[in-house]
């Protein structure tokens, strides 16, 4: 008798086909996000590899520059020209996220974040570069060029 009464009380639960329905839908969900996932996570990648080359790129052209230039000139807050012994002039201008370098043939755009730039001059000469400053790529790369000049180079251009 008791065991009758066990087998017609009815007991309240999922049946396999709603069981089924909530695992495909759930399957469905998670595939969706891992898929969005993967592609943020590539591209992400894919653009901070970009951007570091592009930094790579440009430290070796201005490195090259600073040292073949005879004065690295202020000529605004944002824009620095370097000037050769044989007087050609090659301007660079500082953008937030890009960086422009002009030659009298070309130019040349480095597409990279800049979050900070700033040079120091001499007091002698408010125009003249001794040091340059830029922190770029999420402030991963902070670097620091000095410029050498020789000393008779002060007096000359007083």
């Amino acid at each position: 008798m008791y065991k009758t009464r066990l087998l017609n009380k009815k007991i309240k639960a999922f049946t396999l086909a709603e069981i089924i329905v909530a695992l495909i839908l759930t399957v469905l969900v998670c595939s969706a996000a891992y898929y969005a996932y993967s592609y943020l996570w590539r591209y992400t990648t894919i653009q901070k590899t970009t951007e570091l080359a592009e930094y790579t790129k440009f430290e070796n052209i201005f490195s090259a520059d600073i040292k073949r230039a005879e004065s690295v000139i202020a000529k605004s807050s944002e824009t620095i020209i370097t000037q050769n012994y044989n007087l050609t002039e090659v301007e660079y201008k500082i953008d937030l996220h890009h960086l422009i370098r002009k030659t009298e043939v070309r130019s040349d755009t480095f597409f990279f974040r800049t979050e900070s730039f700033f040079f120091e001059t001499f007091y002698e000469h408010p125009d003249l570069i001794h040091t340059i400053n830029i922190r770029a790529c999420n402030e991963k790369i902070i670097r620091e060029w000095n410029k050498k000049y020789p000393e008779n180079f002060y007096w000359k251009n007083k």
